[in-house]
């Protein structure tokens, strides 16, 4: 079940998604916002769009995303499994989203953030983002308390040319001394 819908930064923050260090999610979707989507306006309406359709073809490990738990009512790409044995194309990601991943000595504790999108393949247009975490419960599974719609509102501010990764990290309250 989604908890809610993420419309700025601030809600991001609250939500603690990506957090505490050394999670990769915020920069996972700073990446997604700024390399992924595109937010155009069509007749007075913001839509998002797919910008790569190599999302299909497991880009940066985009793979489709199983939902055995019937989290989410339809099919879905998921992205942000950092681990290059089981998912062998994220070390496509760039580097300031892989660069914490192991930093702790254990793969596993950390790697939990994911990326969940649905876009129809014709128009390329995004029907669904959301943002959740495994559950550290059962292999695979997703924490239903944890998983979070992102607004068009906020991947718009994250693909603002005034703001860079530093800055969205410290808005969002992510610090390696957390």
């Amino acid at each position: 079940m989604v908890q809610w819908q993420l419309q700025s930064v601030d809600h991001l923050m609250s939500s603690s998604f990506g957090c505490p260090f050394p999670r990769h999610g915020l920069q996972l979707l700073f990446w997604f916002a700024n390399e992924c989507v595109t937010c155009e306006l069509i007749n007075l309406v913001i839509v998002m769009k797919v910008r790569l359709l190599q999302i299909t073809k497991c880009f940066c490990g985009f793979h489709p995303f199983g939902n055995f738990e019937e989290l989410l009512p339809v099919a879905y790409f998921e992205v942000g499994n950092l681990n290059t044995e089981t998912c062998p194309a994220s070390a496509n990601l760039p580097m300031y989203v892989r660069e914490n991943y192991g930093l702790d000595g254990n793969h596993g504790i950390y790697n939990i953030d994911r990326i969940i999108i649905s876009f129809q393949l014709k128009t390329r247009v995004v029907e669904t983002v959301f943002v959740t975490e495994h559950d550290g419960v059962s292999f695979g599974g997703f924490s239903p308390d944890r998983t979070y719609g992102i607004s068009s509102e906020l991947l718009r501010a994250l693909q603002s040319p005034q703001l860079d990764l530093t800055t969205f990290l410290t808005q969002a309250g992510y610090t390696s001394n957390n």
